[in-house]
């Protein structure tokens, strides 16, 4: 028997007990048929090492028995039932069955991972060679791969598990046991909506098998509206769109509002997602299930104008791979304020970086082409354009469509701390940015630019 062994983690594909997390976004069907896509995915990874080297493949199953297992993936697999109270127990005993079967080297992954690739397997075995484990970290905190060439039960203790810290609290773990590491490429698992958009780029050997669990509508516009306790703006922003029908969808990315936000989008008749709080978050949270062949961002506090619909299609039409906007109108009769949009324009149109609340619009398949928005908590959009214009298409750059129709959005955050202060910080964020600095501090010095003990002397 081969000594390196593959252990998958998986559960019997069932409706309502897989991808929990996605069934509010895609319902019970939807989300199954998403891990039944990464399952398949996984199993087909497993069978492409087996052709690459010898290794004995594990299949380590939650929920049901191994009748019920043997009828879902058939007898090729060594099928076996999970055994403790939470995932450490778990893997504790199935590494320490492995070992007593001879294994000297051991991977484990579970099957949430869409970016996983043979070459990760190939690595991670390579890599025991020389260290004592290997890890395949997640960008949510966690791991999507742990491989061993001994047992050593500790290190799936104290770790509280299904948060952002397994992947941090595992390496103490390692550390305290005097065990080496390696560490392979950070990827991401699927468990939000947000992490559903790899699965939709055009580019990916995903579109074809997801199509199905995805529909998309060549005539219809998705308008995603992320909210925190918007329910001043969002009657206003709401109407001003229309009502949702066949060609309009309107989906709504709340990250937890405690007023009236999602009782008023329901009754606009919206499309709920709930996300966690961050607006790249949450825009690309409802870009993953939107059904628009083409998608608008707007701002819970801005207003589009009476002919969007047609402005939209047109410029679609003109430039198909383009992304689009509008021009800014601000809802203040301040002078200053003529003077910020004509600074708006000439910043669109000179330098070509328009902001999120001009209102982006593309077709679906360009913002999955470019997995969407960073995660980031401050200036994704401006991220977002820059990247976007890197791409070459024909030899030249991806263009930019700046639209004559303005929006109108809200001056209530240049109300709220003074036209010149706004501004200036603003430029400030956007000066730290190009040096470098973490976008965690930027948006520390956009939210409290003069540090805790000045707010809290100006709240006294």
């Amino acid at each position: 028997m081969t000594t390196r062994h593959l252990l998958i983690f998986a559960k019997i594909p069932e409706p309502g007990r897989t991808k929990t997390r996605l069934i509010p976004a895609l319902g019970p069907e939807r989300a199954n048929a998403v891990y039944e896509l990464l399952l398949r995915h996984t199993l087909g990874l497993a069978n492409e090492l087996r052709q690459i080297c010898p290794v004995h493949i594990t299949l380590w199953i939650a929920g049901g028995s191994i009748e019920q297992a043997q009828d879902c993936f058939g007898s090729e697999y060594d099928i076996r039932l999970q055994t403790g109270d939470d995932l450490g127990a778990r893997l504790s005993h199935a590494t320490a069955e492995a070992f007593s079967r001879g294994a000297s080297q051991l991977v484990v992954v579970g099957t949430d991972c869409a970016e996983l690739a043979v070459e990760h397997l190939v690595a991670a075995f390579t890599a025991l060679d020389r260290e004592d484990t290997v890890l395949g970290p997640a960008w949510d905190g966690g791991y999507y791969l742990i491989g061993l060439k001994k047992d050593n039960p500790t290190i799936f203790q104290q770790i509280s598990w299904s948060s952002s810290q397994v992947l941090e609290q595992t390496i103490s773990q390692l550390n305290k046991a005097h065990l080496t590491y390696q560490s392979l490429r950070t990827l991401a698992d699927v468990d939000e909506p947000e992490d559903l958009l790899p699965l939709r780029s055009l580019n990916s050997h995903w579109h074809q098998t997801t199509s199905t669990i995805f529909p998309r509508k060549s005539d219809r516009l998705s308008v995603i509206i992320p909210t925190l306790n918007e329910e001043s703006c969002l009657p206003r922003t709401l109407t001003a769109l229309g009502s949702p029908n066949e060609q309009l969808e309107v989906i709504v990315a709340d990250a937890g509002s405690h007023d009236e936000t999602v009782a008023i989008a329901e009754r606009f008749g919206c499309k709920i997602i709930r996300s966690a709080r961050g607006r790249s978050q949450q825009l690309n949270a409802a870009a993953a299930v939107a059904t628009g062949a083409t998608l608008l961002f707007l701002h819970a506090d801005t207003l589009v104008p009476r002919d969007y619909r047609s402005a939209i299609d047109d410029a679609i039409a003109n430039q198909p791979d383009s992304l689009g906007c509008f021009q800014l109108g601000i809802e203040d009769q301040h002078f200053i304020f003529r003077i910020l949009e004509l600074g708006v324009v000439l910043r669109s149109r000179l330098c070509g970086l328009p902001y999120g609340d001009q209102a982006f619009f593309m077709r679906s398949d360009v913002f999955y082409g470019l997995n969407g928005f960073k995660k980031m908590p401050i200036m994704e959009d401006y991220e977002f354009v820059r990247r976007f214009k890197n791409i070459r298409q024909n030899g030249k750059r991806s263009k930019i469509a700046l639209l004559p129709q303005r929006v109108q959005t809200s001056a209530r955050r240049w109300q709220r701390r003074g036209i010149c202060y706004t501004t200036l910080l603003n430029q400030i964020c956007l000066i730290c940015y190009h040096l470098g600095v973490n976008p965690e501090k930027i948006a520390r010095i956009y939210r409290n630019p003069w540090g805790a003990k000045q707010s809290k002397a100006a709240e006294k």
